[in-house]
Parts: structure tokens; sequence; C-alpha cells
């Protein structure tokens, strides 16, 4: 089968629901040796890294099926697929789509997944089901940069208890205080996730121990998307640096979103389907804990919810890409989305700021400069310029302290797009200022349209009225 063959019948099938049958013509696919890394790339990234994940909803549906034919042939295309679980030895094309260095955390990444397959289609008791659990916690942790997670780095944040005053106060257990999405979880699984032994008894505040029991929730349920929806999400462009071929940075455009989970703990966790796509050091990792304390320290008001966080880095033809993602540059980003989640606020589309936190002390930290600002605007152009679906950035935020924002010298490295004011460089003292520069517009159009609202519903009245 070739990859147009291929490509002609995957949106049938995946219409159809027909995911067993669309993962075993990816694996025949896979095992073509005429197929190229430049025909196989968007297939990959789309069916296994994207948000549709193929891997995991051809194992709902075996696993469903309660056929045991179907539930065996499903895993042996699966172990066939990625060399029978052993990821030293991926199969030649997926091998040929990453970079050297990579390898190791893709071998992270999708032993997560795999383990979690396994448990599924396979036939485990209590205890083994627990090791396979842990060894994909484990694995994930490793490709997400949450390696060094502990307590005192916690991605959550201490809660309001139900009678308390608002005063925030940590339990000694998180088990106490699952996340939002529990009740989706049969009670087989809330038994072994509640007793379930981390490192450093950090309990439901674990990022990767979130991601994978949401995971098991969507595996359990009938949803298309991730169980409970959210009330509110805020969107955001992010630059950040990515590791090129050649081992060097270069600049990416990312779209991250912010879910407000009804009923949780203020728990903050990676969006399990969504977030498939890229690694990150435990640098970038820091970058998410320091953004956390700054959004929400001081927001009581959104105690009872959970925080669900997505990274989406596409090419100019809007395919996903698999990326390693490093650096701080994402730390008022990523604040500035959970802020604008909590507080049911919009953020510009057409505005991306890159800057890092001075320290994570106040509610409104000062900016400093980040590195790579010529190679993160043209990590801009190449993305925006050509792109299959129009994407029009205008504005970059940056501290003020950055030099390419005050010293004429060093603005005229930054290229054509700035220095014919294509895109404008925005210099912002604190992370205030920079949510503000970001929060404007989207403001200005609400009361804008809520006006118009309210005069129109006038005017209906006074002219429209017969009687």
């Amino acid at each position: 089968m070739s990859a147009e063959e291929y490509l002609a019948r995957r949106q049938a099938q995946f219409n159809q629901g027909d995911f067993i049958g669309c993962l075993a013509d990816l694996d025949q696919l896979f095992r073509d040796p005429q197929i190229t890394p430049e025909q196989v790339r968007p297939i990959w990234n789309e069916f296994m890294l994207g948000p549709k994940q193929l891997l995991l909803r051809a194992t709902r549906q075996a696993s469903k099926s309660c056929d045991r034919t179907t539930i065996d042939a499903t895993s042996q295309t699966i172990e066939r697929l990625f060399g029978s679980f052993d990821l030293t030895r991926p199969p030649q094309t997926v091998a040929r789509l990453l970079k050297p260095h990579d390898k190791l955390s893709f071998h992270a990444l999708f032993e997560a997944q795999l383990h979690l397959v396994d448990v599924f289609l396979s036939e485990f008791d209590q205890s083994e089901i627990k090791a396979r659990l842990g060894y994909a916690i484990d694995k994930l942790a490793e490709a997400w940069g949450f390696i060094d997670y502990d307590a005192q780095k916690s991605f959550g944040l201490p809660y309001a208890d139900a009678e308390s005053t608002g005063q925030l106060s940590r339990a000694s257990a998180d088990h106490d205080y699952p996340p939002a999405f529990w009740n989706q979880l049969r009670p087989k699984w809330q038994t072994i996730l509640s007793k379930f032994g981390l490192p450093h008894s950090v309990g439901w505040s674990h990022p990767a121990f979130l991601a994978v029991a949401q995971w098991i929730a969507w595996l359990l349920s009938d949803e298309d998307e991730l169980m409970p929806r959210c009330e509110h999400s805020a969107t955001t462009q992010i630059a950040l640096m990515s590791e090129a071929e050649n081992g060097l940075l270069e600049g990416v455009l990312g779209r991250l979103t912010v879910e407000r989970i009804p009923g949780g703990r203020r728990f903050v966790y990676p969006d399990p389907l969504r977030s498939g796509g890229f690694l990150c050091d435990t640098i970038f990792a820091e970058s998410i804990h320091r953004a956390v304390q700054v959004a929400l320290g001081k927001e009581l008001a959104v105690a009872l919810c959970d925080f669900r966080w997505s990274l989406v880095i596409e090419d100019s033809l809007n395919h996903p890409i698999y990326t390693s993602l490093t650096g701080r540059s994402g730390d008022v980003a990523i604040a500035a989305a959970l802020r604008a989640a909590a507080r049911d606020e919009t953020l510009d589309g057409h505005v991306v700021v890159t800057a890092q936190f001075a320290d994570t002390s106040s509610v409104n930290p000062p900016l400093k400069p980040v590195q790579g600002i010529v190679a993160k605007l043209l990590g801009l152009r190449e993305t925006l310029h050509g792109a299959a679906v129009a994407k029009h950035v205008d504005e970059l935020i940056v501290s003020r302290k950055q030099p390419e924002a005050t010293d004429p010298a060093t603005r005229a490295s930054l290229g054509a797009d700035v220095q014919t004011g294509r895109i404008h460089l925005t210099p912002a003292d604190d992370f205030n200022a920079a949510y503000e520069q970001l929060a404007l517009f989207p403001r200005l159009t609400a009361h804008v349209k809520a006006a118009l609202h309210a005069r129109s519903g006038e005017l209906l009245g006074k002219l429209c009225n017969p009687y």
C-alpha cells in the first residue's frame, strides 16, 4: 500500500470508527521499504502523536469488543508496529523521522502508552496492573521533564477545603482529594489509583500520574473528548526554542490551550491526548511550575477546579510536528493562559509573548529577557508564511530589558518583519503589563458586542413592537 492509498482510505476509516483497520493499514505502510520519511511523517504525526491518538483509539475499540480474537489481533498488530514493545529498535521508517538525540525520549513517550495498552489488552492481576501503570508514569515523567518532581515543587496548588473560610491548606495526602475526572473512573480503577504509591508521596498532584489516570478514564468512556468538559478555555500563541536536526536551537510557534475543568482541586496537568507530540526538558517543566505559582497562587475563587493544558506545534502546512522544547521563555505565555482560563477571559490570538519571570515571589513579577529572539522571529515567519490556514501575528511582547526592544543596533538584526513594522515589538515591565496587552483587544471586542446587543434589544422593543 502506498502513502497515497493510505491517505485516501484513512479518513473514511476514521469516520466509520474502524480504528483497528486503520492501525493495521498503518502497520503495513510502515513496513514498506519504499516509503519515505516525507510521505509518512504527516501520517505518523497525525495518528500517533496528534489529538486523534490512533493507538489508543484502536486499543479502546478492541477492549470494548470483549472478543478475545479481536483483542489478540490488535495486540499483535501493535507488537509488530512497535517491535514487540522493544522501543530500543523502533521500526526503521519511524527511526528515520527522529533526530538522534530524540530517540531515547521518543522511547519513553511511547513506552508510557504501550504499558497502558498492555494493561487493557492483556489479562493481568491488580499487582501487575499497578506495576505497568508505574512504568507508564515513570516514562511520561521522563519524556515531559518531570523527573525531579517532588512535594516541594508541586505542579498542583494548595487548595481551600470545603469547610474553610478561604485560607489555603494542604491535606496530608492528596489521595483524599482526587481530580475532576475521578467520577469517570469505574470502582475497580478508583481502588487501584487511590492506593497507588508514588515517590515522595506527592499523590494526585503528580502531573504524569494525572495524565495516566486521565488516559484510563478516556479509554473507559465512549466519548470522543476527555471528560468532564471544560467550563472555559483560553488559548494563546507561544514562541519557544526547539532543538534542530543539527543540534542547534531554532524558534517554533506553538498553540497553548488551558482548560478549566469544574469540580477538581486546583491540579494542573497535561492533556494526554493533545500533548503527545512534544518532549520537554526539566527547564521547560520548571517553567510550567513557575507559571502556576504566579497565575494561580492567589486565585482562591477557582479552588474547586482543575486546569488541563495542551500544546500543539505545527508546521506551515498545519501538520503537528514532533519536537523537543527547552528554556523558560514560555513563563509568561503559560501564566497568561492559566490566568485567562481562571478568570473567564480571552487572549488575543494575534499577539505572541516570549519572556521569563525574574522571580515568582509575587503575583506580578518583573520580566527578564530571553535568548533567541532572532530565531523565534524566523520561526514565526516560516510557520506563518504559506500556512495552510491563514494565521496572522503582528505583535511580539518581550521584556523591557530585552536588548532588541531598546537598542537600535541590536534591533537592526531582527530582520525585515520588524524593520517594516509587520511584526511590532512591544516591551513590558511585568506580568500584569504583558497580560493586559494580551487581553486588551478581546475585552474591547466583548464590550462593544455587549453594547451593540443591548442597544439592538432596545431598538427592537421600541421600533418593532406594534403595541
